[in-house]
């Protein structure tokens, strides 16, 4: 365990599963306490076994969006550990496949209150509790899809891109306060999210990257950690793409 995050207090938002549990024990590992939340007790209940840092790890259910969770997650995390350092906005939906324009209205709000509106809000809770007068380090999850388009999961990744563009506005605002907001943004991880798209077609999945396979949740979350820890003191406003190489095959592609 190194020492960057001794005595430091994460909020990581969608923590039951996949990329943000393994960001969560990536902290743990550094030092750092940890608030879980999500949706579903049950998931939560297993992932802070999972973790088994009885003292260093708690977990608070509710709906990422709604602001009665935000607030009271904030509470909660104050109440057990005294500060807020960080806050990793992990929580994403995907509920539409196809083209952009066949989007419906309502179906493209919920996509762009829980992916852009919701990691803001959360940021405010946090700066207005904690983080303003100490500042601290956000760390948003986007998507490689945020830098490439493709014909079923355009609409996820205008969002995502605008996560980028609103991690960049933050940084800028909020350097004077001692907060830094970078991203990261991940190809396909082998997690239940993305399931569809490497499960049961494993080696068609990982030929898609030139480095010959997808992701792992632990190739992310050691990211994260990074940017969530002291170990990246002078970076701000930066994303990070993870993604084994793929974007690079557009530029092959385009050079071809």
């Amino acid at each position: 365990m190194t020492a960057s995050m001794i005595n430091r207090t994460a909020i990581v938002t969608g923590g039951s599963r996949g990329i943000c549990l393994a960001a969560a024990k990536a902290m743990l590992d550094r030092g750092s306490n940890v608030c879980l939340t999500g949706r579903h007790e049950d998931q939560l209940a297993e992932a802070l076994d999972h973790l088994a840092a009885p003292g260093r790890a708690i977990s608070v259910c509710g709906h990422a969006a709604e602001p009665e969770h935000q607030e009271a997650t904030v509470a909660r995390t104050m109440e057990t550990f005294g500060s807020v350092d960080v806050l990793v906005n992990g929580v994403g939906i995907n509920p539409f496949y196809g083209s952009t324009s066949d989007l419906p209205q309502d179906v493209a709000l919920k996509m762009y209150r829980t992916n852009v509106l919701a990691p803001l809000a959360w940021f405010t809770v946090c700066e207005k509790v904690w983080m303003g007068e100490h500042g601290g380090s956000v760390v948003n999850l986007s998507s490689a899809g945020a830098f490439r388009g493709g014909p079923l999961l355009g609409s996820y990744g205008v969002t995502k891109a605008a996560l980028v563009r609103l991690t960049e506005q933050l940084a800028l605002e909020k350097a004077p306060l001692g907060i830094r907001v970078n991203a990261v943004a991940p190809g396909t991880v082998r997690t239940r999210f993305a399931a569809q798209f490497w499960e049961g077609n494993e080696e068609a999945a990982a030929a898609a990257y030139p480095l010959g396979r997808a992701g792992e949740p632990e190739d992310v979350a050691e990211a994260i950690a990074f940017f969530a820890s002291d170990d990246s003191s002078w970076i701000t406003g930066q994303t990070l793409v993870i993604d084994g190489g793929l974007l690079l095959t557009t530029l092959v592609d385009s050079l071809a």
